[in-house]
């Protein structure tokens, strides 16, 4: 009978360390431990989190903090400056309009030109070229160099053009021109001054371009013949 029952006790036993054997193994408890052994956390993204773009900012990286900030050379219709500080009393030298063709204007202004819109940035002197028949409707071959002076009038914009050299076809030679002064008086319009007098002119296409001044025109003259203008400053 004793025998019977150690072998129960001994059975109860097995089945007892069976179970916390099983137990031990599913929830990673040990004996003399109290609490589960968990995995480390870990601060590496998870596979998932590491295909995810960045968060966007709205802060500038380093590179782009250290590039210069944009700058526009389009300068603004306030850069143009005041037409008396501009006017000059001088008369042009062949350098002056190297890059006037009597057919186009003024070539070579960059892109950064801007039209002069204004009558009061117009007033002043203006070394002036002049080309008689540039079509050559008549043969003269004859260029003058001036001085154009524009400024308000009485009842207008008033033009007057002070003669200094008259060439035949050679610009490194000429001879004075004595010719008394010719005055004209209009009206400012469109960009344009349209004036009559000592016959008739025009002066059209003002614009300011890296510091210089720049216009041209034509003019009939008072016997008829046909004259284009370069005009340019300062």
């Amino acid at each position: 009978m004793a025998k019977k029952i150690i072998v129960i006790i001994l059975g109860i036993l097995n089945v007892v360390l069976l179970t916390i054997i099983i137990i031990s193994a599913a929830t990673g408890w040990r004996i003399g431990g109290n609490v589960p052994v968990q995995s480390a956390v870990s601060n590496e993204p998870s596979q998932a989190e590491s295909s995810l773009p960045p968060a966007m900012s709205n802060e500038p990286s380093q590179a782009e903090s250290s590039l210069p900030p944009a700058v526009s050379n389009e300068p603004s219709s306030q850069e143009i400056p005041d037409g008396n500080s501009m006017s000059t009393s001088g008369y042009p030298s062949v350098g002056d309009i190297i890059y006037f063709d009597i057919h186009n204007g003024w070539t070579g202004l960059s892109p950064n030109a801007v039209m002069i819109s204004e009558a009061y940035q117009t007033i002043g002197g203006w070394k002036a070229y002049l080309v008689l028949d540039p079509q050559q409707k008549a043969g003269i071959n004859m260029q003058k160099f001036a001085n154009i002076n524009i400024g308000f009038g009485q009842s207008g914009m008033a033009v007057t053009i002070d003669w200094y050299r008259t060439f035949s076809g050679d610009l490194m030679s000429g001879s004075p021109d004595n010719a008394p002064d010719s005055a004209f008086t209009g009206e400012w319009s469109g960009g344009a001054i349209d004036a009559v007098g000592s016959g008739r002119i025009r002066l059209h296409s003002f614009c300011y371009d890296q510091g210089r001044e720049y216009a041209t025109g034509s003019m009939i003259l008072p016997d008829g013949t046909e004259a284009v203008i370069a005009m340019i400053r300062p």
